[in-house]
């Protein structure tokens, strides 16, 4: 799957809430398992608000089929009728940076629902997939940006990890506004090899 190209249509309702929790620290026996690995970079060389485009693979390391959001388009999965509330499942790849005892990430998602088939993909055991994605390097962590004060360029260490949810979208909340709310579908994720990359403050490289 290449999620890089295209133009992604908008949503007829985006959320004015959005609600929700982390999933924590999941890693029990019991838990779907998967290996991500990060397969390449496009550069070993980025700036400040510079797109990352990257590879991974996920693969079902466990012993139960998974079943995995496979759609780029989040406004396809919207229900006909505009003022029902649905649900679908997210998702998400994290390119993580870690810099000494510090870490900052960027995202990508991919989406889908049960009641558009097309937007989902059994993963049987033993099987994997390729995503190619791009996110835009941006770091709201400012002890990490504080860091370029002492080193400029960063020199980090780059993997990458994935994380499903469910999402609930009503079309009015009891304020009468369309909202969202997440859950965390529980997931043992592994993280395969680490590539380096070097950051710049600014695109000047």
């Amino acid at each position: 799957m290449d999620i890089t190209t295209g133009i992604r249509k908008e949503r007829i309702h985006e959320p004015e809430g959005v609600g929700g929790g982390s999933c924590g620290f999941a890693d029990h026996a019991q838990y779907p398992e998967v290996l991500v690995r990060l397969m390449s970079l496009d550069n070993m060389q980025y700036g400040l608000g510079e797109d990352v485009t990257f590879e991974v693979r996920i693969q079902n390391t466990g012993k139960e089929l998974i079943i995995l959001p496979w759609s780029p388009e989040l406004a396809e999965l919207e229900p006909p009728n505009q003022f029902e509330s649905y649900s679908y499942r997210q998702g998400t790849i994290s390119l993580d940076f870690h810099i000494g005892d510090r870490q900052f990430s960027i995202f990508s998602n991919l989406y889908g629902s049960p009641a558009v088939l097309a937007s989902m993909k059994e993963l049987l055991p033993g099987q994997s997939v390729r995503v190619r994605a791009s996110a835009k390097l941006v770091i709201y962590d400012d002890s990490i940006i504080s860091e370029f004060a002492r080193s400029n360029p960063l020199i980090s260490r780059v993997d990458a990890g994935y994380m499903l949810n469910r999402v609930e979208f009503l079309r009015r909340d009891k304020n009468g506004k369309p909202a969202e709310s997440s859950s965390c579908i529980m997931l043992r994720t592994q993280r395969g090899n680490a590539l380096q990359a070097t950051i710049f403050r600014t695109t000047e490289k």
